[in-house]
């Protein structure tokens, strides 16, 4: 958010304050979409929770050509500056108005802004409630308004053009990108423009990491020849096996949540994560050594499967999940008890594979939360994707609707 000056100070009042600063500064930020924290946040953000509208299809890739989902590096680069500036201003949250600044929206673009922005950008003047009601206008001026700061530093290193741009858009002015300074505004103090530069810095990084982590998806879904659904608001589930959060892998080893949940849709053609949690698709120690079936406890052979519908899952501790009541999998039998598909048998039925929490056990012992199930680790990062694919239109039109999963190893999507 933009102000047309500062005080004559060095660092001067924030030109408008941040309603996601003040949520951290009160210990009140919002729900996220994924276990790993940043600095200056209490969590990270929904990646444009609320995307403009447009018309694609579900289809099949090897119908369509693998170029059309994949943007410039430019435009990459751009995509997740926006995603870090919303994620530090608003967490996704479109409705919001700053108490202090009154900034609006999922940028916090301050009032006094929006005429001649919303004019520049979207042909006419927007008034504040028809901003604050559409998210589609919203990106609209603030991508126009960060493209213009974007090309405005470009030729600099990465980095400084992240921060320089960062500090245009808290402060007003590029150069103060590493003031230190604190900030106040109506007696409340904010961090120093230096943090919130540094903070968004950091987001755009794990975004970029996420954006290359969809592309490979996207990549390796066409070349196995799997199925990824497109239409907006279209939620594609993806789980990779031996991956952590930042994307590198691990030795994905028995009794560890170890492996990725992930949501995936598609956002003007172009593959966004929209959530992420630790999870596993394998059993824990306890049921690889007490199997439920003589033959063995069932690890998914990767692949994709059509199988699921909003159900319930559990006895003692019911919750929602996606119920294995729609289609077969394909599983191996563990007879060896050694935690790996290598060298066992496979058969195909209903195994009750469901989609469901892991008790918040710990991330290195998976105790009994995991018998062959795929399973998201905790029951916080469980709620959070069972409210995300419930918004999926297919499943707002059809409670009955069926879910695919698609599993895969990580060291086959590195390669």
């Amino acid at each position: 958010m933009e102000r047309a000056a500062l005080e004559n100070q060095l660092s001067g009042h924030v030109g408008a304050t941040l309603a996601a600063m003040s949520l951290f500064l009160s210990g009140q930020a919002g729900s996220i979409k994924t276990e790993q924290p940043f600095k200056l946040n209490s969590g990270p953000v929904q990646i444009e929770s609320q995307p403009v509208q447009i018309e694609s299809k579900s289809v099949q890739f090897e119908s369509k050509p693998a170029s059309q989902f994949k943007p410039s590096s430019q435009d990459s680069d751009f995509e997740a500056l926006v995603a870090a500036i919303i994620g530090q201003e608003s967490n996704g949250r479109y409705n919001l108005t700053n108490p202090d600044s009154d900034a609006l929206g999922a940028c916090q673009i301050m009032p006094s802004n929006l005429p001649s922005w919303s004019k520049k950008h979207v042909g006419r003047e927007v008034g504040r409630d028809e901003f604050l009601r559409s998210p589609s206008l919203q990106l609209k001026i603030c991508k126009g308004q960060l493209r213009v700061y974007w090309q405005r530093e470009a030729g600099k290193l990465e980095e400084l053009r992240v921060r320089r741009v960062a500090s245009t858009w808290y402060s007003g002015r590029p150069n103060l990108w590493n003031n230190t300074k604190p900030q106040y505004y109506n007696g409340r103090r904010y961090p120093s423009i230096a943090d919130y530069t540094k903070s968004v810095w950091e987001k755009y990084q794990k975004e970029k990491r996420l954006n290359d982590l969809a592309k490979k998806i996207v990549t390796y879904s066409k070349n196995k020849g799997y199925k990824l659904y497109t239409s907006p608001g279209e939620k594609n589930i993806i789980y990779i096996e031996g991956m952590n959060l930042d994307g590198s892998l691990n030795d994905n080893a028995l009794n560890s949540w170890n492996d990725l949940r992930i949501v995936l849709e598609f956002f003007e053609g172009s593959p966004k994560i929209t959530g992420i949690w630790e999870a596993t698709t394998a059993p824990g120690k306890y049921y690889t050594d007490n199997p439920m079936n003589p033959q063995g406890a069932a690890i998914i052979k990767p692949g994709q499967y059509w199988a699921w519908k909003v159900g319930t899952h559990g006895t003692k501790e019911l919750h929602s999940g996606l119920i294995q009541t729609a289609g077969k999998v394909k599983v191996y039998r563990d007879k060896d008890k050694n935690g790996k598909r290598t060298g066992d048998k496979t058969n195909s039925g209903f195994f009750g594979i469901n989609h469901h929490w892991g008790y918040d056990y710990p991330q290195r012992d998976i105790k009994k939360g995991a018998a062959g199930c795929l399973v998201g680790r905790t029951r916080a990062g469980h709620r959070e994707f069972m409210k995300l694919i419930k918004q999926d239109p297919r499943y707002q039109d059809n409670q009955d609707f069926i879910f695919g999963a698609t599993i895969i190893p990580g060291s086959e999507l590195q390669n």
